[in-house]
């Protein structure tokens, strides 16, 4: 299973882009990618592997061998956006009022003993988040989501992938974190879901969504 991710850094795409060349930020008053270099939304920028997971560019993947659960753990989450796009047009959007069509995108991040408890504030800080975004973190629970709406058809299938897939892959980990950063800072505003799938690894869902 390991052969067939290949975590070599490929050119970043969909919202890992975004977040480098055209995000617009809020807290520096300039409402648009600033110049000062001292703004960010994570540095170094997240990259993008060959296996279309995203990951650090401090993790080391491509240069040691992956074990096999963290590679079967790795594969789970692959896999398990995969079923949930056969399921139709809405079926990886994040939704919870995005107004832009932001979908889940597989992560994974290597996790040791220094890095502490998996919290929204450590995992950001491993990813490299600006300040801004550790300080404006806003919870998610999957109980936000299952209330059905007869009258938004629409919006009750973009909860799918939540309601079907995310909250049952998730159930089992006491180490889950779902959770939102930077609203009203920037855009789009960076989403996560993700756990301590097995020893040495953080993975799960990564996007973003777009609030005015």
């Amino acid at each position: 299973m390991a052969e067939s991710l290949d975590f070599d850094i490929v050119g970043a795409r969909s919202v890992i882009k975004e977040w480098r060349d055209s995000w617009y930020c809020y807290w520096d008053k300039s409402y648009g990618v600033p110049s000062d270099e001292s703004n960010f939304v994570f540095r170094p920028p997240l990259e993008m592997s060959r296996c279309g997971v995203v990951r650090t560019k401090n993790d080391t993947w491509e240069e040691s061998e992956v074990e096999e659960n963290v590679a079967a753990s790795i594969s789970s989450v692959i896999d398990l956006l995969e079923i949930a796009k056969e399921g139709g047009t809405y079926a990886d959007l994040i939704g919870r009022g995005d107004e832009s069509a932001g979908r889940w995108m597989p992560i994974a991040i290597q996790w040791t003993d220094d890095d502490g408890d998996l919290t929204p504030d450590s995992f950001l800080k491993k990813l490299g988040a600006h300040q801004e975004l550790r300080d404006c973190i806003h919870e998610w629970s999957f109980s936000d989501d299952v209330e059905d709406d007869d009258e938004d058809d629409e919006e009750d299938d973009k909860l799918e992938f939540i309601k079907t897939h995310l909250k049952p892959f998730f159930a089992e980990h006491d180490s889950f974190i779902f959770f939102c950063c930077g609203d009203g800072k920037l855009n789009p505003v960076p989403c996560f879901a993700v756990a301590k799938l097995c020893s040495g690894l953080v993975a799960g869902f990564v996007g973003g969504v777009v609030y005015t």
